[in-house]
């Protein structure tokens, strides 16, 4: 009975020993800094949203000896976290080094952005109907009247800008391709990553 006792003991301190194990891997399964979706409206413990928040230095040594100020924050009592609220995240690269923002959800276009183009202005072939220019069109004035330059003549003298009607009214537009919203949390605890 009593070697029972002794492999039951050792089982059950082996299943205690594996279960510690198992779990302080799971807690070392991701680094310090790492950024990860989730699909819930929450971070899971340990982890803090992405949302450019500014946390303490002092109280956050190891993360910001990572992240430093790349992200915002004076250096000196602060520092930020990324701030991937309505943004997506995109490659690091020389032209645009960790923690640059580029990009805008909505564009504005002005006139001196718009391309070289023309704007077509027709006539009607029939006689004219009225005096009022109100809601009327252009047409032959009176048969054998000449009122129009051949093709090749250089149209050098400029006619009232308000025969064309000026078209949109500067507002913006919407330039953010289709998305699905997740929830991007950044690890607090972890693996201190080493550079390679």
């Amino acid at each position: 009975m009593t070697r029972f006792k002794y492999a039951v003991a050792a089982a059950l301190g082996l299943a205690a020993l594996g279960a510690g194990s198992s779990s302080a891997a799971q807690t070392n399964d991701f680094y310090i800094g790492q950024l990860q979706q989730f699909g819930t409206p929450w971070c899971p413990k340990d982890w803090v949203r992405a949302d450019g928040r500014l946390l303490s230095i002092r109280q956050n040594t190891t993360l910001f000896s990572l992240l430093g100020t790349q992200f915002g924050g004076d250096g000196i009592n602060t520092f930020a976290l990324p701030d991937l609220r309505d943004r997506a995240p995109t490659g690091a690269s020389n032209d645009a080094p960790v923690g640059t923002r580029d990009g805008q959800t909505s564009v504005t276009v002005l006139t001196s952005q718009l391309p070289a183009h023309a704007h077509g202005f027709n006539a009607d072939p029939t006689a004219p109907a009225s005096n009022s220019p109100a809601n009327s069109m252009m047409g032959i004035y009176p048969t054998g009247t000449p009122v129009y330059a051949p093709p090749a003549a250089a149209p050098d003298v400029p006619m009232n800008p308000a025969m064309i009607a000026p078209a949109g009214q500067t507002t913006s537009f919407p330039t953010q391709m289709p998305a699905t919203a997740t929830n991007w949390c950044m690890a607090m605890t972890g693996v201190y990553p080493q550079r390679p």
